[in-house]
């Protein structure tokens, strides 16, 4: 199956990202190894109540039942959503397979969004598979429905044109490739000339450092130009040099100083009425 095209989505502070929507072989990749941490986790968790249902007279085996269903449940959902309201936005196994999830809009990832989507899964997959089971008990009609609901959900994100699942066009977000590169190592042209102020710095906040970034690891020489100029118009720095040493070394001086704020419970998603990178 073709790769999907890149997409250029233009952010609410107009700086323009050219991703690629994930392939479905890197998401599937993905899904399976976040699907062994999940069930390796609940057979950690549910072994215990297990062995004490088997070994342990009058342990009741109905709360047993119900104890591993809300286990279930909670780490098969709250795993994905806890990991992707996070600041990378993704998995152990998206981040393993270099992906990540992001607003469609290029907004930040709202807490909304990312349970919108992961609690659309048990309508899409979890809830027609439990039809299945209607085979077992001599109901066909069940399995029959089950079957083509699954059969529809698991076919749309490999005819859909960004490969969205349904969850995804309900909450508004794609599930993009990141190029493999690392930014917590600053390039060789970064010296010390590059010094910034607490007044330099206080300007942005945790939104735009992430936007930054998603700026650093698309690469686009254009783009980086554009963040650059409007970092230096926005906070008056007047010192000069290359755009690409200047973003990767206010971006370090950016994440130490909201990092430090941290410890003093000051961390700030955005000033109020301040513009953003681009």
């Amino acid at each position: 199956m073709a790769r999907a095209e890149a997409r250029r989505i233009l952010t609410p502070e107009g700086v323009p990202l050219g991703l690629r929507p994930a392939d479905m072989g890197a998401r599937i990749g993905a899904y399976l190894l976040d699907l062994l941490i999940v069930w390796s986790s609940m057979l950690l968790l549910a072994l215990p109540l297990i062995l004490g249902a088997v070994n342990i007279p009058g342990f009741a085996g109905e709360w047993v039942i119900i104890a591993i269903i809300l286990i279930h449940f909670a780490l098969s959902n709250g795993y994905f959503i806890v990991m992707e309201m996070g600041p990378r936005g993704a998995t152990f196994g998206k981040r393993r397979a270099k992906l990540r999830v992001i607003a469609t809009d290029g907004s930040r990832l709202t807490a909304d969004a990312v349970i919108a989507r992961n609690l659309m899964r048990n309508l899409e997959f979890s809830l027609p598979l439990s039809m299945l089971g209607g085979a077992a008990s001599g109901s066909s009609l069940p399995a029959l429905l089950g079957l083509l609901w699954t059969g529809v959900f698991l076919i749309f994100p490999f005819v859909s044109r960004d490969h969205q699942r349904v969850g995804d066009l309900l909450a508004g977000t794609l599930v993009v490739e990141m190029p493999p590169r690392d930014l917590q190592e600053p390039p060789a042209e970064i010296d010390g000339n590059w010094r910034f102020t607490d007044a330099e710095l206080d300007i942005y906040g945790a939104h735009e450092l992430q936007t930054l970034d998603d700026v650093l690891e698309v690469g686009d020489p254009q783009v980086m130009a554009r963040v650059a100029d409007a970092i230096r118009a926005r906070t008056g720095i007047r010192r000069v040099g290359p755009d690409g040493p200047f973003l990767h070394a206010y971006r370090l001086a950016l994440r130490e100083r909201l990092q430090r704020g941290m410890l003093f419970g000051h961390l700030k998603e955005r000033r109020v009425g301040s513009d953003v990178p681009g």
